[in-house]
């Protein structure tokens, strides 16, 4: 087991807040090559995963950010803001069923896309107001790094 020292946790602040400042100025590569030293010094800090998938996303990076994003599920398994994040690129990539999962868990899907496009997946045969087991584990995909 490794034992953190007061110095490493805030060396470990230190690059999370650069990262976050990094990002707010729009220097998005190196924000994410800093969340990636985050993550490797810090494997169980869900803030920084959840941090590098915006990032993933705001570089178009989508498939990267889901990683990142069950990952933070994994460590915070109540964070809807990463669930909802996943439900919504399963959408986009028409992936509908994994996607009714992860927002029909959190009960975000006709908040989120409205009544019009809840009653089209319905119809579509995409949505139920039924609880879905889901059609696969978080746990199998992992991020890069992880």
């Amino acid at each position: 087991m490794v034992h953190s020292t007061m110095a490493d946790q805030d060396e470990i602040q230190t690059l999370f807040n650069a990262a976050m400042r990094l990002a707010d100025q729009g220097r998005l590569e190196k924000a994410l090559l800093t969340y990636g030293q985050v993550t490797e010094r810090a494997p169980r800090l869900m803030e920084a995963w959840f941090n590098k998938a915006i990032v993933h996303e705001r570089l178009w990076q989508g498939d990267e950010a889901i990683q990142c994003y069950l990952k933070a599920v994994d460590l915070a398994p109540t964070n809807v803001n990463a669930s909802r994040s996943i439900g919504i690129h399963f959408f986009h990539k028409h992936q509908f069923s994994r996607a009714r999962y992860w927002l029909g868990a959190i009960g975000d899907v006709p908040r989120i896309y409205g009544l019009q496009n809840w009653i089209y997946l319905i119809h579509a045969g995409h949505a139920s107001k039924s609880p879905h087991r889901r059609p696969w584990s978080a746990a199998a995909h992992h991020c890069e790094g992880d």
